[in-house]
């Protein structure tokens, strides 16, 4: 409930409010919207460890898993692509035309789910019932390949790529301030502050994902009675991955001030630091635009 709630909120603010328009909540729609799938996906899950058996039938189990897993794969792709988008704004500013960076967004964000529909496809044609329970029953040939490529591509790669990312990113931002550099105080204090949320949403995508993963492969290549045992710590984990979407909604809020400001708009809560903050970031600008266009009458008299 907090999650359908919280992402749909998120979903909202982005939608309602003209100041959310940006490139960086390109990326956020597709991230609550995949987060929405898995949300409501919980439900099914939760039912069948209650009491004990699949009771949805075959076809539905199959569509069951099939959409975690695309959820899933969506998530990790976003997360990698949003922290690249940080990476190169940080570090390889001149490099980034804002044109081409909204429209690299729209295109990746499209492109992204049908990838993951196809990557995770054979998870559609072997989810079934067995048992009683609704499982993937791999063919014995391809069930330790697919486990590898979906431990190492699905999440190993990419854990690697955003934290070296995430890495030249805080090593660039230490070197501009030790320097004194500055990119004028609008500009710098809004790339600051996205991607101070940007981080933090990939810190607790992988602090969540990471035990899972973790017990996943030692379960794989335990022996049957340690495999046993470290069942409960799979599902254990589990719970802690999915409470990611969940959590996410609330990172926005808490890091981002025109999250916050929408937020308390909404609720009609008031708040005059936020709001002093964001009008003289607005007299700011205008200060500025206002100075540039004098300069550019004076050049051209």
């Amino acid at each position: 409930i907090i999650g359908v709630f919280g992402n749909l909120l998120v979903f909202y603010i982005i939608f309602r409010f003209s100041i959310m328009k940006n490139v960086a909540n390109i990326y956020t729609m597709n991230l609550v919207i995949s987060n929405l799938i898995y949300v409501t996906w919980i439900p099914f899950y939760l039912a069948e460890e209650y009491i004990g058996y699949w009771s949805f039938g075959s076809t539905f189990c199959q569509v069951h898993k099939y959409a975690g897993y695309v959820s899933y794969t969506v998530t990790n792709i976003l997360v990698t692509i949003i922290s690249a988008d940080r990476y190169m704004a940080v570090c390889h500013p001149s490099r980034l035309n804002i044109f081409e960076t909204y429209r690299f967004s729209m295109i990746s964000s499209i492109f992204v789910w049908p990838l993951a529909l196809l990557f995770r496809f054979p998870m559609f044609s072997y989810a079934m019932i067995k048992n009683t329970s609704c499982s993937l029953e791999w063919p014995d040939h391809i069930k330790n390949t697919w486990f590898v490529v979906n431990a190492v591509v699905g999440f190993l790669i990419t854990s690697v790529l955003v934290l070296v990312m995430y890495l030249f990113v805080i090593i660039k931002l230490k070197k501009n301030e030790s320097e004194g550099t500055t990119l004028g105080t609008v500009s710098m204090s809004t790339n600051r502050a996205t991607t101070n949320l940007a981080l933090m949403v990939a810190l607790v995508y992988l602090l969540c994902w990471t035990p899972y993963w973790f017990i996943s492969v030692i379960r794989r290549y335990a022996d049957e009675n340690e495999s046993m045992k470290n069942r409960f710590l799979l599902k254990l984990s589990l719970a802690i991955g999915i409470g990611y979407a969940a959590i996410s909604p609330v990172l926005y809020v808490i890091f981002d001030a025109k999250f916050k400001k929408c937020f308390n708009n909404i609720f009609g809560i008031k708040n005059t630091r936020i709001r002093r903050i964001t009008t003289d970031a607005l007299n700011l600008e205008t200060r500025k635009e206002s100075n540039d266009t004098t300069n550019t009458q004076t050049t051209q008299s």
